[in-house]
């Protein structure tokens, strides 16, 4: 990039706070839709603001067509990459966060995950077995009796699907339905156990992982309209071609392609304690079989709920 490039990019993106000091907070403008609206991670970059800086940067350097984001998260920056067609690879320690971005880069058969799901939930109602089929540390601190029931059905019934690509949505769905139905408050990231009275009103995770699957769904069919109308979905797929990391930043990144953009959210202040993407993801990974996760490369991630905020670059 040139400077002259450089200096057009600083004016564009000036022009925009001088009109209004708190245009870059989106406040009031910034929505989750299609596959923005598949997971709820600690602190998701807006969509529309990486969308915009993308946009500036399509329009002022000639020959942008790849993306890395050495932070992906979610996947946010990833899915704006993919509404534009952008080559893009993400790297994250956390393998809940590569489940995520497998999910939203992945195909969207959507009528024959309806059909699969019908037939999940079918299977979901009608096994009655008493057996608690995972078994961890914490276990019975962080879920109920009847919880572990429920979710240890949900879990059978999801490995019991063939197609791998269904089991990862599945999976996806799951870990939204464990951190709303386990022991630990809502209000923080962190693990922090709540009141009895609380815990005595947990909802069913049946009926929590079938509202959510369901609203996943529809999530997916409108990021594949999204992507059609922006001619850039080719056989029921985005023609990104995405590549996903499970590594510690601070090594060296061996890959054989080059990239033009890096667009980032860096992790805010220490992992420990102040953003524990670990904690929160913790307890779902404890109920998702992470075989089913491809691009899954540092091992030893889940021994306790701080290991992952332990190893991570915060």
């Amino acid at each position: 990039m040139t400077l002259e490039q450089d200096q057009n990019l600083c004016k564009i993106i000036d022009s925009y706070s001088s009109k209004d000091d708190a245009y870059w907070s989106f406040r009031g403008r910034a929505k989750r839709f299609h596959c923005h609206n598949l997971i709820h991670y600690p602190a998701m970059m807006v969509p529309e603001m990486q969308g915009e800086l993308l946009d500036v940067f399509l329009t002022e350097v000639q020959n942008i067509e790849s993306v890395i984001d050495p932070f992906v998260g979610s996947g946010t920056t990833l899915s704006e990459a993919l509404s534009r067609g952008l080559d893009f690879l993400g790297i994250d320690i956390n393998p809940l966060a590569i489940l995520a971005c497998e999910v939203k880069s992945g195909a969207l058969y959507t009528k024959k995950l309806q059909e699969k799901t019908d037939l999940l939930l079918h299977n979901i109602k009608k096994d009655k077995s008493n057996i608690v089929s995972k078994n961890f540390f914490g276990i019975n601190k962080w879920f109920t009796k009847q919880t572990q029931l429920e979710l240890s059905t949900i879990y059978r019934c999801i490995k019991a699907e063939q197609s791998k690509w269904a089991r990862k949505i599945f999976w996806l769905s799951l870990s939204t339905t464990v951190r709303a139905v386990c022991n630990s408050r809502s209000s923080t990231y962190k693990l922090h156990i709540k009141p009895n009275k609380e815990i005595d009103n947990i909802p069913s995770a049946i009926l929590i992982f079938e509202k959510t699957i369901n609203k996943n769904i529809s999530n997916m069919k409108e990021q594949k309209e999204f992507l059609a109308k922006n001619k850039v979905l080719k056989i029921n797929k985005s023609i990104s071609k995405v590549f996903l990391k499970n590594i510690d930043t601070t090594n060296n990144i061996k890959h054989n392609k080059k990239y033009d953009l890096l667009i980032s959210s860096p992790p805010y202040g220490d992992n420990q304690t102040t953003v524990p993407y670990g904690q929160f993801s913790y307890l779902p990974l404890m109920w998702i079989d992470i075989a089913d996760i491809k691009n899954l490369s540092k091992k030893n991630m889940l021994i306790n709920p701080n290991t992952i905020d332990f190893n991570s670059l915060g």
